[in-house]
């Protein structure tokens, strides 16, 4: 076989790879212009060994190259939505599946409504509180607070706790017993 027939036919095969890499990875049209200039290379490749001795081996693999590819991506997409991988890629999966502990966590969080917590960073609104040990987002009612006061959670908005200023609680110093300010 002629080598510029044997690469041609080569650089179709990797022109094909990239086709279906386009069609599971997405790479946004990159792998599509690879492809592209695979086949390009390809016939250049196909002229090389079949134009100059027989001209109409070319005229045979040209049309079917720029027939036969189109339809068999076509066919690949139209084929792919039935297959395993397609109802893979192209369903939306369940709730349960993406957050299967979301209620879970939605009524612990809930649950946490009226609790008195330590304010770990200042909030001015948003900030970090301490809750058994973990440290969780939360935000205040627009007054800043300082690290080190103790909050009561009023509220829970997504996966943030709404806090304010607990009244009973002493208000925490932010001077050591020198006098001096600590961070």
């Amino acid at each position: 076989m002629n080598p510029s027939v044997l690469a041609a036919i080569l650089l179709i095969a990797v022109g094909i790879l990239f086709i279906l890499a386009e069609l599971t990875i997405g790479s946004d049209g990159s792998m599509t212009i690879m492809a592209a200039l695979c086949w390009l290379a390809a016939s250049w490749f196909v002229w090389q060994g079949w134009a100059r001795d027989l001209g109409w081996e070319w005229w045979a693999y040209f049309p079917g190259v720029l027939i036969g590819i189109p339809i068999m991506v076509g066919g690949v997409l139209a084929v792919l939505p039935y297959s395993t991988a397609g109802r893979k890629l192209f369903t939306t999966p369940d709730p349960e599946e993406v957050c299967p502990i979301s209620e879970e966590v939605d009524l612990w969080r809930e649950s946490l409504i009226g609790e008195r917590v330590e304010c770990l960073t200042s909030m001015n609104p948003g900030g970090l509180i301490l809750i058994d040990g973990e440290r969780h987002h939360a935000e205040s009612q627009g007054v800043p607070i300082d690290p080190g006061q103790v909050v009561e959670i009023i509220d829970v908005r997504g996966n943030r706790f709404v806090v304010r200023l607990y009244e009973g609680a002493p208000v925490a110093s932010n001077l050591n017993s020198d006098g001096d300010l600590v961070y």
